[in-house]
């Protein structure tokens, strides 16, 4: 099944022709999916082996032939969305959030709010990572928690060149936890934190 349903998509010219209105219409209608949501099909560069949060970081080769690789598959398959739209999307927006992976815009009308998330700094997600091992991330996250599934809506180029990844997911209200209710939450799903940096966990086989 299409992101963006079977008569939308035929409609839509693989350089990039959706308007930021029908992005948001778009990323409404995922968000309501109950199914766990596609994402793009691309090979690993240089066929690296499954993503781990404690393994090196990947190399620039490897993120360059990824990401060239998901440029081919977007614009094959209509996802490719003009910056400039990504731009009056962002105006478009309820509230405006921020953080250390994305830029976060909230669209709060309607019976579904949602939010649609913009990767940062020509990266994806954590430093040193790839397409793929960011699609994978995510991907397992909406197993482990599916009322927050995140959907794969589009992808656009920034100033400089590099891939940026649109997703989208519901807007939940909330406040925000300390890190030992969080780590508790966790324990309650089985993952254990893993030590230094930013929060991170695993779960033990």
């Amino acid at each position: 099944m299409s992101l963006y349903g079977s008569d939308q998509k035929s409609t839509f010219n693989p350089q990039g022709n959706l308007r930021a209105e029908q992005l948001i219409a778009s990323a409404k209608a995922q968000a309501s999916r109950q199914e766990q949501p596609e994402y793009p099909q691309i090979a690993r560069g240089y066929g690296k082996r499954p993503w781990a949060r404690s393994g090196n970081p990947s190399s620039l080769a490897e993120i360059d032939a990824e990401d060239a690789a998901l440029n081919d598959w977007v614009r094959s398959n209509g996802y490719f969305i003009e910056a400039a739209e990504v731009d009056r999307v962002s105006l478009l927006a309820d509230k405006i959030y921020g953080g250390q992976e994305h830029d976060v815009w909230a669209f709060l009308k309607g019976n579904i709010p949602i939010v649609i998330r913009r990767t940062r700094h020509g990266g994806y997600g954590l430093v040193g990572r790839t397409p793929v091992e960011y699609f994978d991330r995510w991907r397992l996250s909406n197993i482990v928690f599916p009322d927050t599934a995140v959907s794969f809506i589009g992808y656009t180029k920034d100033g400089r060149g590099n891939g940026v990844i649109l997703t989208a997911q519901r807007y939940f209200e909330g406040h925000k936890r300390l890190e030992k209710e969080i780590n508790k939450a966790m324990a309650t799903l089985g993952f254990v934190r893993m030590a230094g940096g930013e929060p991170s966990y695993h779960k033990p086989k």
